[in-house]
This record gives structure tokens, sequence and C-alpha cells, in this order.
């Protein structure tokens, strides 16, 4: 017994001291992992190693991605819905107040400064989403500063730097490389830098102040961006602000300056923050798309989800993990599976290393086997992301190499660098449209269109600058380029390829059970108001989109119209109102 006769010894080793049961245990409990195997969650993210991470990452992604190249092997339609975009701010219009769309102004925004910076079409998404890189990895560095490792602070920063850069819509192969729907990716790593703000620990007040005013700002960019992502937000710093810890007022201090940005934002831009709205409500009113169930969405994502609860678990296993910790990564695995229901998306939650961040933060309170605990998940959050980012290098080899796409083959500058590709689906469908469908060699008139004489078939994505080309030769031949022109097809793209003037008002891009509905679109009056031109493609990528428009459209067309000249793939229609009256 010991002198005190309260606790046996344990026999000394190698002639060292007497030491208690309730000693060693003391000595256990500070004891570090083996020097032999390098903790995956030990250390913390200093200021110097965050910063030389975001140089790195992103002089890597501009040496790659800066260069002025586009590459296009999925919805080529859904990328000239932002050519276009850019080539109305060109001409003197502002997103959302005199062009309609359910997406915010940054998208529109950074692409035309993008676009400034190239001074093509090609890489001119590219570069915008560099532009919004800067300064989200510079909000996560402050984010992450001594919360967390270095190992886990770098797959953050890597995670929010490819998924807002890299041309892929999150969760598909890398032959389906595409900057289409870019906004989606940039309020993924928006939000990725956001959720940063829940996790434990912090660096005094001024630090906290600091981050609350940068969430708010990041706030403020989701809406502008996209408003799903913005009230994801907005629900998670109210989470935030409702569970203990010093995490409360960092979310109040957020929220209330994002209003107050917003605010700002609304006074000086009125018009496009109400037609943003406007946009919103009518996307909402016209929204028949079918969609999964969420349970569908997790099934889908049954993988990543699992490894997730696997952490959780591993961390239940023992006491210190706090219910706020808990709450925060059940939101971030719901909200994920809320945001791929809405999106064009299928698989990867982008945010979910956030919460296996909190849960090895949480593990790592202290250098017991809790800190070994730590580093699984630590590991695990890299086996989560790592299928994703294989993906994303392999997009960005395709960068560097020599392009193996097809140009696409027109005398346009502004498309220099813009390699498009076909897919099986595309092959087949334009072999199957050509064979079933002879030559219309009857009169081009509004009645042979509405009555499908005319036929209108699919058009491949190497055939889609090819056939604008031809419509924009069209054009110019009957000296509408002069003249306000609009497409009668989801894209507007004819103004664009004569580089028309752009005074009339208008969607963005035009999708039927999306953004607009036959009980949402204006009536033929308004909608072709200050318009003289209305180009109809009988080739089109979106030809269904064409088909409603006609049916919509096809009595004012009818009397307000004359056929002006017609292509093998375009009619053009000269706006007369009251022609045939």
């Amino acid at each position: 017994m010991h002198p005190d006769g309260n606790a046996p010894l344990l026999h000394p080793r190698h002639g060292g001291p007497w030491v208690s049961c309730a000693g060693a245990g003391r000595i256990m409990k500070n004891r570090t992992p083996s020097p032999s195997m390098p903790p995956l969650a030990g250390g913390t993210a200093t200021a110097g190693f965050l910063v030389a991470m975001n140089v790195i990452l992103f002089v890597a992604l501009a040496a790659i991605y800066g260069r002025g190249i586009s590459h296009a092997a999925l919805f080529v339609s859904d990328t000239f819905v932002f050519f276009d975009g850019i080539h109305r701010i060109l001409k003197g219009q502002s997103p959302n107040a005199d062009f309609w769309s359910p997406v915010g102004p940054i998208p529109y925004l950074l692409p035309y400064f993008g676009y400034r910076i190239t001074g093509t079409f090609s890489g001119a998404v590219e570069m915008g989403s560099l532009l919004l890189a800067a300064p989200t990895l510079t909000v996560a560095s402050v984010l992450l500063w001594r919360r967390t490792s270095p190992v886990m602070a770098l797959l953050i920063l890597g995670t929010i730097a490819a998924v807002i850069v890299v041309p892929l819509v999150p969760g598909q192969g890398a032959n389906q490389i595409s900057h289409a729907m870019h906004y989606n990716r940039w309020g993924w790593g928006l939000l990725v830098a956001l959720f940063l703000l829940g996790l434990p620990g912090g660096n005094g007040r001024r630090w906290a102040f600091l981050a609350a005013v940068l969430c708010g700002g990041l706030l403020v960019g989701l809406f502008l961006t996209k408003i799903t992502y913005f009230l994801v937000a907005v629900a998670y710093l109210a989470l935030l602000a409702t569970l203990p810890g010093n995490g409360r007022s960092n979310a109040l201090i957020a929220l209330v300056t994002g209003a107050a940005l917003l605010t700002v934002i609304t006074l000086f831009s009125t018009g496009v923050i109400f037609g943003y709205v406007h946009s919103i409500q009518e996307a909402l009113r016209s929204d028949s798309a079918v969609r999964g169930s969420y349970f569908d969405v997790a099934f889908s994502n049954r993988d990543n989800i699992g490894i997730l609860i696997l952490a959780t678990y591993a961390v239940l296993l023992r006491p210190g993990l706090s219910w706020r910790s808990l709450a925060l990564v059940g939101f971030i695995m719901v909200s994920g599976v809320a945001i791929i229901d809405q999106n064009y998306q299928f698989k990867f939650i982008v945010s979910l290393p956030v919460a296996f961040a909190i849960l090895s933060a949480s593990a790592a309170a202290d250098a017991s086997d809790r800190f070994r605990i730590a580093s699984i998940i630590v590991a695990s959050a890299y086996l989560v992301v790592a299928p994703y980012a294989t993906d994303w290098a392999r997009v960005t080899l395709q960068h560097v190499r020599a392009p193996t796409g097809q140009l696409p083959g027109i005398q346009d500058p502004r498309f220099d660098n813009l390699y498009i590709y076909n897919s099986a689906t595309d092959i087949a469908d334009s072999q199957a449209a050509d064979s079933s469908v002879d030559l219309y060699d009857g009169p081009y008139d509004m009645t042979s269109l509405l009555d499908g004489k005319i036929p209108i078939s699919h058009l491949t994505r190497t055939e889609f600058l090819p056939v604008l080309e031809e419509g924009a030769r069209l054009l110019k031949s009957l000296g509408a380029d002069k003249s306000e022109i609009t497409t009668l097809d989801f894209v507007n793209t004819m103004p664009l390829m004569v580089d028309a003037s752009r005074k009339s008002r208008g969607y963005s891009w035009m999708h039927f059970g999306r953004n607009m509905s036959d009980d949402t679109l204006p009536e033929g009056a308004e909608m072709f108001k200050d318009v003289s031109y209305i180009a109809v493609p009988l080739k089109s990528a979106t030809h269904p989109s064409v088909y409603r428009l006609l049916s919509h459209y096809g009595d004012y067309l009818t009397a307000n119209t004359l056929v002006a000249g017609h292509s093998k793939n375009w009619v053009v229609l000269r706006h007369e109102p009251g022609a045939k009256g």
C-alpha cells in the first residue's frame, strides 16, 4: 500500500519510482499518440499553413482554368444561358431586372467579369469561378484557423476550391464535363465555408466578431447566387443560435450582418432584387418537375451517409460528444439530401467534410484514445471525398492535356478554345431523326409550323454552334442583325450570335414546368414588344421547348408575323403587329 494508505502501488520498472494507480491514470490520460503513427487529427491549422494552402490551391487552379478554355460534354444549351447573360450585360442590361431568372445576379456578373478578362466566352465561366474561389477560400481559412487539424483543413479547402472551380456537376463522372449550372457548384462552395462557423472552439472575441461578419457576407453571396442555399444557410445559423456555446452570438451577428447588407443592396439595386424575387415566385408557381423522394436521394448517397453515421457512432462510444455537435452534423446531412433533391444532381453531399470536421474536433477534445478516434474520422472524410476528387483530377488533367473534343468550326473568335463532345445518345437521337423525316419542300409559314409539317429535329452537341452560325448568316442576309431579335427556344441565342441590340426584356431561359409555364407566360403583345425578328430553329437540342412555345404563341404569331426567310435549320419571322388583321 502507498504510505497514505489509500492507493496500491505499481511495481516500478527499470528502477523507476513507485506510481499509484491514480497517478498512472493521469499519465495515460495525458499520453500522446506514438510518433510511429502520425495522427491525422494532430496539430492545428496555423495561419502560415492556411495562407500557404490558399496560395498553392489558387495558383494551381488559375494556371489551369484561367487560360480561356472550356470543355462541354453535357448541357451545352445551359452553357449558352450564361453566354447570353454575358452578352446582355455587355449591351447594358442588368441581371434579374432586365432579364428574368430564378437564380441571382452573381452567376451572371462573375462570368461577365471573366469575359472581360479572357476576351472570349470560352473560359469566362471558369474565370468567374476563380474570382469567387479567392474570397471564399480566404473566409474559410479564417474560420478554420486553429480550430481543426491541418489535414482536415486541407480537405475542406480542397473541396471548396474544387467544387467552385472544376467544371463538373457534383456527382457526375469526369466524362460528363460541363461548366453549366455553375451556380449549384458555387452555392455548395459558399455553403461549406459558412458551415465552418459551427466548428467547436474559437480564437477570442475579435476573431469571433470577424468570423461572424464574414459569414454575414457569405449569407449575402448565397442569396445572390441561389435561394435554395441561402435558405439552408439561414436555417443553419438559426439552429446555431439556439444551441449552447460560443457559436450563439456568432450566428446572431452573422444573421444581422447579412440582413443589413441585403437591405443596403436592395436600396441601391431595387430592380435587380425585386426582379429576382418575382422570378423565384414564378418558378414556384410553375415548378412541376417530378423528383425522387428524400429517401431515394439518401439511398443514392447511402455509402457516404453510412460512413458519417459510423463516425458519429465511434465518437458516441466515449462520453463527451455534445448535443450541439450532434445537431449540427445531423443538419448538414439532412440539408445536403434536400439540396440534392432540388438540384439537377444525384450524388455527393458536398458539405459532408464539415460534418466530419465537427466530429473530429469533438473527438480530439482530449488526448486519450479519443484522439485516435478523431484521426479515424479524418480518414473517413477523405474516404468520402476520394471518388469525387478522382473525377476532379481527371477533369483537371483534361484541361492540361491537348484537347480531344471537336472545335465549333465557326468563324467567331469569341468561341475560340470551346471544345464540345457528343455522347452516344446524341448520335443515336440524331440518326433516328434524320432517318425518319423526309426533307420538307412545302411553304415555310406559321400554319405549317403549327401543324407540325415542318419538322423540328434533334441537335447534337457538336452541331450546336454550326447551326447557330447558320442562323446568324440568315439573319445578317436579311439585315436583321441591326434590329431587336428573339429566339423561340430554350435559350435566346441569336442576338448573341449576331451581336444585336438588347433592349427587350425576357426570360434568361425558358424551361416549361421549371421557371415558367403556360399560366405564367405573358401575352404575345407583351412577350414580343420591341422585337422585330423572331428566329425559330428547325433543329434544336431542346426541341420540346420550341414546340411548346409555338403552341402557346401560335395564334399571335400567325396574326402578327410574316416569314422573312428560311434556311435548312431556321425560319425567321418578321414581327409586324396587325400584319394580317
